[in-house]
């Protein structure tokens, strides 16, 4: 596509139009290279987005282990969920809940951004481990696993894109469902969108 005709106060204007927007105009010469973004990934560049995980080791069988998230009250940030994971050697039941009180605070961990020259940090509070009462249910998943020697264990996504605004949590409760101890990790992903000015 030619753009010699085009006059460079409408250049201009493409130019910062575009800029920090889903869609980017690349323009060099002669040529227009548009890219479209999604809104992760524009968040990913901005600094807003993050993930948080670790493992769980030697969970007896039939036993439970939580991890708390939680957007503060005060966060002035609205959490866009795009995924929870959890991976496992042995057969886990998975349930999320929504509106949980902390009966006992877990470890807390540090949500990582993922764009390493960010130096954002999140808002959100993630708790593993600790005692909680549970709120109102909302989803189930079963991890598959096995217990012979051989098995290799399964993944499963038990997160879905939703929107968490201030003042709302979440809990998992993940539970070894084999017949023998196992070790299981997990992983969630999410961006934050500043309300600050909104």
């Amino acid at each position: 596509m030619s753009i010699t005709p085009i006059y460079p106060e409408i250049l201009k204007a493409l130019r910062e139009y575009f800029d920090n927007k889903l869609i980017n105009v690349i323009i060099n010469n002669d040529q227009v290279n548009v890219t479209i973004r999604t809104e992760f990934q524009q968040a990913i560049m901005d600094g807003k987005a993050f993930s948080v995980g670790d493992i769980f080791t030697g969970v007896s069988s039939g036993a439970d282990r939580y991890v708390y998230f939680e957007n503060p009250s005060d966060s002035n940030v609205k959490v866009h969920m795009i995924v929870i994971w959890v991976v496992t050697l042995a057969e886990l039941h998975i349930r999320i809940y929504r509106d949980n009180t902390v009966i006992s605070a877990g470890d807390q961990i540090e949500p990582i951004n993922l764009n390493f020259s960010s130096n954002n940090r999140s808002k959100i509070i993630v708790y593993k481990g600790g005692s909680y009462s549970e709120g109102r249910y909302v989803k189930g998943s079963v991890c598959p696993g096995g217990s012979h020697i051989r098995a290799v264990g399964g993944a499963v996504e038990v997160g879905e894109q939703v929107i968490i605004p201030p003042g709302n949590n979440f809990l998992i409760k993940i539970t070894n469902a084999s017949a023998s101890s196992t070790d299981f990790s997990f992983a969630i992903v999410w961006w934050e969108e500043d309300l600050t000015n909104q």
